[in-house]
């Protein structure tokens, strides 16, 4: 414990022999694909099968409720006689559907007198009415997001009429087995599962549809059958991060700390979506992650919930709610040590004097990523710290961003307290993916619809990352011990981008507030 061990993995991730779902081969496996309903909620009306079914290859074309599926001998004349299927859809009541109708549902909501209070410590409303202080308003927006994981969805099934063996890269074994057993009706018991190395999942495989799939089109032939999802299945038919608009606001006393300070989210809930709770009472916890337990010390809090119903599919995406939250938690702290004129370490310090452990990573990270130093315009550092997963993570970006408004991300510093570790290196690669895939949402990531359908379809619309674009990244662990064990695969995705638009702020002088960046105006002069 403590020591610096290479994975065991690695070598076989890096010559390929490890067996990814996508991988796998059985004797006399054939290969499925499928064409879904465009319209989330939407079911196969009719089709006309018969130019697919003469094609070379083509085994048997299947109903299913919200695709129509192609069995083939190979997965190009699976994909290729799926898309040549004439399908009339019933879309259901969602056709019309945008993006932008669901945003005005969202500010709605913001102003209107429904919602949950899920947290009212003293008298926040009447200060925020009444006290003569600075007050300061803003509100942040955060698009749909998908995982978009390297490897796309794939499950392969073999269900004969008392077993039932799947090979699949899962975060939810249990959860498949149970599904299966209610599709095929075998015993639990005798429901096997083959969990292959996964590439990629960020929560996308908590939720199988993609095993729902493959058995119920295994279920109807005598071999093996390998279903995967083309990259346009997966963007178009992900279980996204919740499309969000969160309000914060704060009245300020004679010393620039918040006296007053109220939160009010407006968003669907991942809970009610999947089905995990109904959230009867309009109120989702997980929703208000890092904004109903904020650290920082402010004698009048109110955090209010109001629940927007969506009819997209919602899922867990790594680090959850808090990647919302954390950006507007952040960026609003941010706003208020400029309008105090207090350096935004020093601002967090004064509001964190409780928090020994909370003082201690910013410490850590303020330190390891020489914050304060002078940098010339249209060069700038920016602050985040947030807690999710039981771990307290902190990060220092530094930006450049040239007249033209072209963003760079040079550097981040990252911090965190997870209590103890057992593999640091481990830790460190997770804190450095995290910061990685919580950047190229920050950046680029956005799913938007109209006429209820998702408008990305691939890696040209759904931008990631590339390599050039990866800044340096540093990790540095401030583990305080004693009877925290945090976790460190989500904590480090919160901060970065709040770190990285406070950065912009302090280059040019333009605060962004809504995400990606990429659809800001950061050009100056």
């Amino acid at each position: 414990m403590g020591r610096r061990i290479a994975r065991i993995d690695t070598p076989a991730k890096c010559d390929g022999t490890a067996v990814y779902g996508m991988d796998v081969r059985l004797a006399n496996m054939k290969f499925a694909a499928v064409q879904m309903c465009p319209v989330f909620g939407g079911t196969v009306g009719s089709f006309d099968a018969s130019a697919v079914e003469e094609m070379p290859g083509v085994r048997s074309v299947q109903r299913l409720p919200n695709a129509v599926a192609v069995v083939a001998d190979d997965t190009w004349t699976a994909v290729s006689a799926a898309k040549r299927l004439s399908v009339k859809w019933d879309v259901g009541a969602h056709a019309a559907a945008s993006s932008a109708d669901y945003w005005r549902v969202l500010h709605a909501a913001l102003d209107s007198p429904r919602g949950v209070a899920a947290r009212n410590d003293g008298d926040a409303q009447i200060h925020l009415q009444h006290a003569t202080g600075r007050r300061v308003r803003q509100v942040y927006e955060l698009p749909f997001l998908a995982h978009a994981a390297m490897e796309p969805p794939n499950c392969t099934a073999l269900v004969s009429a008392d077993r039932v063996d799947l090979w699949v890269g899962t975060q939810v074994p249990e959860d498949a087995i149970a599904l299966t057993a209610e599709i095929t009706g075998v015993p639990r018991e005798r429901v096997y599962i083959n969990n292959c190395f996964l590439g990629g999942s960020f929560g996308r495989r908590l939720l199988p549809d993609e095993i729902r799939q493959a058995v119920m089109i295994a279920k109807e032939v005598a071999y093996p059958v390998q279903l995967v999802w083309t990259r346009e299945n997966d963007i178009r038919h992900d279980r996204y991060r919740p499309q969000a608009a969160i309000a914060l606001q704060a009245v300020l006393d004679k010393e620039g700390l918040p006296l007053a300070w109220r939160s009010r989210s407006a968003l669907d809930s991942i809970q009610r979506s999947t089905g995990a709770s109904p959230v009867a009472d309009g109120l989702d916890h997980l929703s208000l992650d890092g904004l109903e337990k904020i650290p920082y010390k402010v004698p009048n809090v109110l955090v209010e919930h109001v629940l927007c119903e969506s009819f997209v599919p919602l899922g867990p995406w790594r680090s959850v709610n808090g990647s919302q939250n954390g950006f507007a938690l952040e960026s609003f702290v941010d706003e208020l040590a400029v309008a105090s004129g207090i350096d935004a370490v020093e601002y967090r310090r004064r509001l964190l004097a409780d928090h020994p452990d909370w003082l201690h990573v910013l410490e850590v990270a303020a330190d390891k990523g020489a914050w304060g130093r002078k940098l010339e315009r249209g060069r700038g550092q920016g602050f985040a710290i947030f807690q999710c997963y039981g771990s307290i993570v902190a990060e220092v970006a530094e930006v450049s961003v040239s007249r033209e408004g072209v963003l760079r991300v040079e550097r981040v510093v990252a911090a965190i307290d997870c209590g103890h570790v057992v593999n640091p290196q481990i830790l460190e690669s997770q804190v450095e993916g995290a910061i990685a895939f919580g950047l190229t949402a920050a950046l680029y990531g956005e799913i938007t619809l109209s006429r209820g359908r998702v408008e990305q379809s691939n890696f040209n619309s759904y931008r990631i990352l590339r390599m050039p674009e990866m800044p340096r990244v540093e990790v540095h662990l401030a583990l305080t011990g004693g009877a925290k064990w945090g976790g460190g695969g989500e904590p480090g995705t919160p901060p970065i981008a709040p770190a990285v638009a406070n950065a912009i702020f302090a280059a040019i002088g333009k605060r962004v507030r809504r995400l990606p960046l990429c659809r800001a105006d950061l050009s100056w002069s």
